[in-house]
């Protein structure tokens, strides 16, 4: 491939016997800077293989674009927030950011063609026709986006709104690869998406202030003896302390959220002895707005047996209730209906 910046670039016309020499300035005296990016590539197997490389070059100038362009992007996402795994995703996504419209790269013909060293293309793009066309896409993510944000800045109830942040959050991602092209081909910040940015570190904002006073309020009902049940509330709340969300128990729990855990144990004999199954079920509940969050309920879930004794039946069992299994059976769906980091 041939540098842009070179002095000159041999092309023949193909009704020509000659060869003319074309300067850089000359391609550019056809399609000026304030409305074009071009592009100048040479390849020695096929015409194919120039226009194809001619076209991902113009690609690539924007993609190096978007990159050094990045820290505006950067500043308005992190500017509220000290998280290092925000500005992680952010980086992840300037860095995947591809240029979303290569079909309208164009080639032109007339000053692509052979000579003696190979094929040979010039391509363009029109960055005042692609640019209205990103704007048009960020505005139909934005619409999405802008009253989801104001509602969740309005919503008491945390399931509510940890699930319209999900989506805030998902249409933000788009509105943010487009701004970055946008900004890419304008050469300048896209006022839009700051405005909108500052709307989106609102709800962040929100949705840190709501992690930092959640707490489970976990009350736990059992048909055990005393010993075992105060093993099964051991194991349920370091289950639940794998959330990331602080677990209390007791009348003096002021959690946003409660947690309730009703485990049922039935023995009967089987064909080898006796044979202890336990059932857990549950209901997570917002304690400001009264809803029910999320339920649960997992009948037969655990079992212990022995050949001859029911309770030791049932200390089989309770040494079956791993911290690993109520993981899975309580604490995902738990985390999943809460806001995340």
């Amino acid at each position: 491939m041939v540098p842009q910046n070179q002095e000159t670039f041999q092309t023949k016309h193909q009704s020509a016997a000659v060869v003319k020499k074309i300067t850089y300035q000359e391609v550019r005296l056809k399609y000026p800077k304030e409305k074009f990016l071009i592009a100048i590539a040479e390849m020695k197997s096929s015409q194919e293989e120039a226009r194809s490389a001619v076209k991902s070059d113009i690609s690539s100038q924007i993609r190096s674009s978007i990159k050094s362009s990045s820290q505006t992007i950067i500043q308005h996402y992190v500017q509220d927030t000290k998280s290092s795994s925000k500005h992680d995703q952010v980086k992840n996504t300037i860095e995947n950011t591809e240029f979303e419209h290569a079909e309208m790269i164009k080639v032109d013909e007339g000053l692509s063609g052979r000579d003696d060293s190979g094929f040979y293309a010039v391509a363009y793009l029109q960055t005042d026709e692609v640019v209205p066309v990103f704007i048009m896409e960020y505005e139909k993510s934005a619409s999405l986006f802008r009253p989801l944000a104001h509602g969740a800045l309005k919503e008491k109830g945390i399931s509510v709104f940890a699930n319209h942040y999900k989506k805030i959050s998902e249409e933000n991602a788009k509105m943010a690869r487009i701004a970055l092209q946008i900004q890419a081909l304008s050469g300048k910040p896209f006022q839009d998406f700051l405005k909108d940015m500052d709307l989106f570190n609102k709800v962040t904002a929100k949705k840190a202030a709501i992690i930092s006073q959640l707490q489970i309020c976990l009350t736990i009902k059992s048909n055990m003896d005393s010993s075992s049940e105060l093993k099964i509330s051991q194991i349920v709340t370091d289950a639940i302390s794998l959330t990331g969300v602080p677990v209390a128990q007791g009348k003096r729990c002021s959690g946003t959220v409660s947690l309730a855990v009703n485990s049922q144990t039935e023995c009967k004999e089987g064909r080898l002895g006796p044979v202890c199954l336990m059932s857990i079920e549950g209901s997570l509940t917002d304690q400001l707005t009264g809803e029910k969050l999320t339920d649960f309920s997992y009948p037969n879930s655990f079992k212990g047996v022995h050949g001859s004794d029911t309770e030791k039946a049932k200390k089989n069992l309770i040494d079956n209730l791993t911290k690993d299994k109520i993981v899975k059976l309580v604490a995902e769906p738990v985390k999943s209906v809460l806001p995340a980091e």
